[in-house]
C-alpha cells in the first residue's frame, strides 16, 4: 500500500498520471525511517531534515507535513499495510508537481510514502571485505540529490560483486573518503575514531549524528571529523559501517590490511541501548 498525497493506494494504476510521471522526470528527495517497538526511531531528527531537504530544493512543503499530522499519517499506513513483523523502514519522497517556470517557481509537491519489512538492527562481525570504487565520484555539497546518488551507489555494488567483495568506498573528487555503498563509515586509530566532514551527500546522516553524539560523550575516545584520503584507510585499527536497515557492520579487511572488532564492540554498545533493540552476528 501507498501513501499518495494523502490518499492511500493498493493499486499504483489508480494513481494520477502526473503524478507518477512527475516521480519519472524529475529528482526526488528521500528520507528512510525505521519503525520498531511501535516507534518512528528519531522521528524529529528525520522530520527536520526531510524539511531541510525540501527547503534546499525549493519545493514547497505540503500543509499536512507537520511533525504530529505526517507521523498520524504513517502510523495509519502502518496499520492499513498489516505487516506482520515488528521491524519496519518507512520510505518518505518528495518531489516538485511539474517543471519550473517564470510563472510557477516553486510549484507544489507530490509526496510518496511507502513500508517495507526489515530485520532488527544487529552489529554483524562476519567477514565483509571492501575496496574503492574509482570510477565515478560524488560531488562535493551535491545534497541529497538520489537519482544522482542511487546512480553512483548502485555502480559500486555492482562493482564489488562482481569482484566477489562486500562493498566499496566512494570518494569525492578530491579523492577523499565520503562512505561505503551502503552506510556511513568510521575509523578507528587507537582512542581516535575519524569520519568524513559532512557533505551533504553521506547517507543515513541521521544515524551517524547520534553515533558522533554518543562517541563525543565518551571521554576516553576523541572523534574527529575530517576529509580521509584512501591511504589513511590502512592505517586503521578497526573500521565500521552505519546503516539504519541492518546496523553496524564491521570491516575484516581492505586488501592486504586485516582489521578487529573487539573496540568497535565497546564503542557502539550504548548506540544499540538508545530505544533500539540488539543483537551481534
Amino acid at each position: 500500500m501507498f501513501l499518495i498525497n494523502g490518499e492511500y493506494y493498493n493499486d499504483l494504476g489508480k494513481v494520477p498520471i502526473s503524478v507518477i510521471k512527475s516521480f519519472l522526470n524529475h529528482n526526488y528527495i528521500e528520507e528512510v525511517i525505521r519503525f520498531e517497538n511501535s516507534n518512528l526511531i528519531y522521528w524529529e531528527q528525520h522530520y527536520f531534515q526531510l524539511m531541510a531537504s525540501m527547503r534546499i530544493f525549493r519545493m514547497e512543503i505540503p500543509p499536512t507535513f507537520t511533525p504530529e499530522l505526517l507521523s498520524k499519517m504513517i502510523f495509519k499506513l502502518i496499520s492499513k499495510c498489516k505487516i506482520n513483523t515488528d521491524f519496519l523502514l518507512v520510505f518518505i519522497k518528495a518531489v516538485k508537481s511539474f517543471e519550473v517556470d517564470k510563472k510557477n517557481i516553486i510549484p507544489e509537491s507530490n509526496y510518496m510514502i511507502n513500508i517495507e519489512a526489515c530485520e532488527s538492527l544487529v552489529h554483524s562481525i562476519n567477514d565483509y571485505v571492501i575496496d574503492l570504487y574509482k570510477d565515478f565520484r560524488l560531488c562535493k555539497n551535491s545534497f541529497n540529490i538520489n537519482n544522482e546518488k542511487n546512480s553512483i551507489f548502485s555502480l559500486g555494488k555492482v562493482f564489488a560483486f562482481e569482484n566477489n567483495i562486500d562493498d566499496c568506498i566512494i570518494l569525492n573528487f578530491e579523492s577523499n573518503v565520503v562512505c561505503s555503498c551502503f552506510g556511513s563509515i568510521f575509523f578507528v586509530y587507537d582512542n581516535i575514531i575519524k569520519t568524513p566532514k559532512e557533505t551533504g551527500v553521506d547517507i543515513n546522516n541521521v544515524y551517524k549524528k547520534q553515533l558522533i553524539g554518543l562517541i563525543k560523550k565518551n571521554k576516553n575516545l576523541m572523534l574527529l571529523e575530517e576529509d580521509i584520503s584512501p591511504f589513511q584507510i590502512q592505517k586503521a585499527d578497526e573500521v565500521f559501517i552505519v546503516n539504519l536497515k541492518y546496523g553496524i557492520q564491521n570491516i575484516s579487511s581492505y586488501r592486504k590490511k586485516q582489521f578487529s572488532y573487539k573496540k568497535t564492540k565497546n564503542i557502539i554498545r550504548g548506540f544499540f541501548n538508545l530505544n533500539l533493540g540488539f543483537q551481534e552476528n
